[in-house]
């Protein structure tokens, strides 16, 4: 019996050309659907970021403004006295005798000029104003710390030391750079000069000077408004805050290898601190309140503040990105602003591909 001859028969020339014609146009249907998902994903994260971004600095900002001006209970009265010398004036960062101060970014530089801030109270952790980008706002809010030390003996001279129960969270002040505390009931409040710090049995022994005036005369006393010449145990012992906000280069870089623009923050004399990365500009008016009658009379820029003790509202923009390049072509808030910042526009377009949104708020000030 004769066996059965097997043929193995190839594809044609034309069916592997059909078959490599059909594979390259899934493949680009598959490239093309992850591109898409992918640049959707980038959109998606930009916006949220965005969202986030401006949600933590309008938080920030919204609650250091509601306390601008706090002096305890005393916060009202209008009569503050103060028993250091210190070139004849009370350091900026110390300065509650106004509660909120600010300064507006033009061109040729910031109105009113931003000098109090240079050199800072201490030198090696104030601001680098050089760093602060131009045409942007700048805002200081001074307040006395929620976190009060009540007295535990009665000052009864104006030279005696002031002793206080030490809270949980601490004094919030010391004596290693001569730093400066608030001490305050609802009739008078003083701040003076921190010599001395000496803590027993959960108490602390504050020492204090009361330095010469340019004339030879002693600076006001604690005892000028009290009642029997005395602070009693309802005062407190409250340290300073002071926070200044502004605009400058954060410390990361984003997906083009630029850097991002942040909102940072200084409190009392520590260092600068990066609050929110991808915040490019900080604009703001401010209520002023001319007949006291506790409503706005007009909203205007810093430089046109008269008193910033007639403030009673402050409305903030913020203007910020995505941080990351997501193939927007909205133009820059600020424009470009060269190598190293993070508006390097794309060669030869007026836009860097970053998501761009201005968030604005209005908050009142409580004291």
């Amino acid at each position: 019996m004769k066996k059965p001859t097997l043929r193995i028969a190839g594809m044609s020339l034309v069916e592997v050309m059909i078959s490599l014609t059909m594979g390259t146009i899934i493949l680009i249907g598959v490239i093309n659907l992850f591109s898409a998902n992918s640049e959707t994903y980038s959109l998606v994260q930009g916006q949220s970021r965005m969202q986030e971004s401006a949600r933590f600095a309008m938080g920030y900002l919204s609650k250091d403004i509601q306390k601008a001006g706090f002096r305890g209970c005393f916060t009202t009265n209008n009569v503050f006295l103060f028993t250091m010398y210190r070139g004849n004036d009370i350091p900026y960062e110390f300065d509650l005798r106004t509660g909120i101060q600010a300064y507006d970014g033009q061109a040729a530089g910031w109105l009113p000029a931003i000098a109090p801030l240079v050199p800072a109270y201490v030198a090696q952790t104030g601001i680098n104003t050089a760093a602060i980008v131009a045409t942007t706002d700048i805002l200081t809010v001074r307040a006395a710390s929620e976190v009060e030390a009540i007295l535990s003996a009665p000052m009864a001279l104006s030279s005696d030391p002031i002793v206080v129960t030490i809270p949980l969270s601490g004094l919030g002040f010391s004596d290693i750079t001569d730093d400066l505390a608030l001490i305050h009931d609802c009739e008078k409040s003083t701040m003076f000069e921190v010599t001395s710090i000496a803590v027993a049995g959960g108490q602390a022994t504050i020492g204090h000077v009361i330095e010469a005036d340019l004339a030879g005369q002693p600076r006001n006393s604690f005892a000028a408004l009290a009642v029997n010449n005395s602070f009693n145990t309802d005062a407190s012992v409250s340290a300073i805050d002071t926070i200044t906000y502004f605009i400058a280069p954060g410390a990361g870089t984003n997906n083009e290898g630029n850097t991002p623009l942040a909102l940072w923050r200084k409190m009392r004399t520590s260092a600068p601190v990066e609050m929110v990365e991808g915040v490019e500009d900080m604009q703001l008016l401010f209520g002023v309140d001319s007949d006291n009658d506790t409503i706005p009379n007009q909203y205007t820029t810093a430089n046109l503040v008269a008193d910033f003790n007639t403030v009673i509202t402050v409305r903030i923009s913020l203007t910020v990105n995505s941080i990351d390049t997501v193939g927007a072509t909205q133009a820059p808030s600020l424009g470009c602003l060269g190598s190293g910042g993070l508006q390097d526009c794309i060669s030869g377009q007026a836009y860097d591909g970053l998501l761009r949104r201005t968030f604005t708020s209005t908050v009142q000030l409580r004291n």
